[in-house]
Protein backbone atom coordinates (compact mmCIF):
# COMPACT_ATOMS: atom_id res chain seq x y z
CA UNK A 1 0.00 0.00 0.00
CA UNK A 2 1.44 3.49 -0.80
CA UNK A 3 0.42 7.12 0.55
CA UNK A 4 0.65 10.14 -0.75
CA UNK A 5 -0.50 13.78 0.47
CA UNK A 6 -0.63 16.90 -0.01
CA UNK A 7 -1.09 19.97 2.27
CA UNK A 8 -0.88 23.37 2.16
CA UNK A 9 -0.43 25.16 5.38
CA UNK A 10 -0.34 28.95 5.59
CA UNK A 11 0.52 30.57 9.23
CA UNK A 12 1.01 33.94 10.45
CA UNK A 13 3.19 33.14 13.38
CA UNK A 14 6.75 34.81 13.29
CA UNK A 15 9.57 32.70 11.35
CA UNK A 16 12.43 34.52 13.01
CA UNK A 17 11.45 35.20 16.79
CA UNK A 18 14.57 37.11 18.03
CA UNK A 19 15.77 40.83 16.40
CA UNK A 20 19.50 40.71 16.39
CA UNK A 21 20.91 43.00 19.11
CA UNK A 22 22.50 45.75 16.81
CA UNK A 23 19.14 46.88 15.11
CA UNK A 24 16.81 46.35 19.42
CA UNK A 25 18.98 49.79 20.66
CA UNK A 26 17.69 51.36 17.81
CA UNK A 27 14.35 50.07 17.30
CA UNK A 28 13.79 50.78 21.41
CA UNK A 29 14.48 54.34 20.68
CA UNK A 30 12.19 54.41 17.99
CA UNK A 31 9.56 53.24 19.69
CA UNK A 32 10.27 55.62 22.50
CA UNK A 33 9.93 58.84 20.89
CA UNK A 34 7.21 57.60 19.12
CA UNK A 35 5.36 57.08 22.71
CA UNK A 36 6.52 60.72 23.42
CA UNK A 37 4.64 61.86 20.34
CA UNK A 38 7.51 62.94 18.49
CA UNK A 39 7.32 63.21 15.05
CA UNK A 40 8.94 61.21 12.22
CA UNK A 41 11.00 63.93 11.31
CA UNK A 42 12.13 64.46 14.66
CA UNK A 43 13.34 60.72 15.65
CA UNK A 44 15.16 60.77 12.32
CA UNK A 45 17.12 63.95 13.35
CA UNK A 46 17.94 62.55 16.76
CA UNK A 47 18.99 59.63 15.70
CA UNK A 48 21.23 61.15 13.21
CA UNK A 49 22.07 63.44 15.41
CA UNK A 50 23.55 60.26 18.11
CA UNK A 51 25.20 59.01 15.11
CA UNK A 52 22.86 55.85 14.61
CA UNK A 53 22.89 54.90 10.91
CA UNK A 54 20.65 52.33 8.78
CA UNK A 55 21.34 49.27 8.30
CA UNK A 56 22.76 50.05 4.99
CA UNK A 57 24.73 52.86 6.35
CA UNK A 58 22.55 55.88 5.28
CA UNK A 59 21.38 59.00 7.88
CA UNK A 60 17.40 58.50 8.46
CA UNK A 61 14.67 60.06 6.96
CA UNK A 62 10.97 60.80 7.99
CA UNK A 63 9.87 58.14 5.64
CA UNK A 64 12.34 55.29 6.68
CA UNK A 65 11.07 55.87 10.66
CA UNK A 66 7.37 56.03 9.64
CA UNK A 67 8.20 52.54 8.15
CA UNK A 68 10.14 50.89 10.34
CA UNK A 69 7.09 51.58 13.10
CA UNK A 70 4.74 50.86 10.60
CA UNK A 71 6.75 47.05 11.08
CA UNK A 72 7.52 47.37 14.40
CA UNK A 73 3.62 47.17 14.93
CA UNK A 74 2.89 44.45 12.44
CA UNK A 75 5.44 42.30 14.56
CA UNK A 76 4.28 43.08 17.56
CA UNK A 77 0.08 42.20 16.53
CA UNK A 78 1.78 38.78 14.98
CA UNK A 79 3.41 37.64 18.26
CA UNK A 80 0.16 38.00 19.49
CA UNK A 81 -1.63 36.32 17.34
CA UNK A 82 -1.33 32.42 15.50
CA UNK A 83 -3.55 31.86 12.48
CA UNK A 84 -2.68 28.23 10.68
CA UNK A 85 -5.07 27.46 8.01
CA UNK A 86 -5.10 24.32 5.76
CA UNK A 87 -6.42 25.21 2.50
CA UNK A 88 -5.81 21.61 0.88
CA UNK A 89 -5.45 18.45 1.56
CA UNK A 90 -5.23 15.74 -0.61
CA UNK A 91 -4.90 11.90 0.03
CA UNK A 92 -4.07 9.10 -2.22
CA UNK A 93 -4.19 5.70 -1.35
CA UNK A 94 -3.21 2.70 -3.49
CA UNK A 95 -3.59 -0.73 -2.54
Amino acid sequence: MIAEFTATIETETLGLNCIPEANQERHQIIQSLDWHRYTAKEIGAYLNKLGYRTPRGMDYYPQLVGATLSKLRRRKARTKKTTVSVSEVTFWLRC
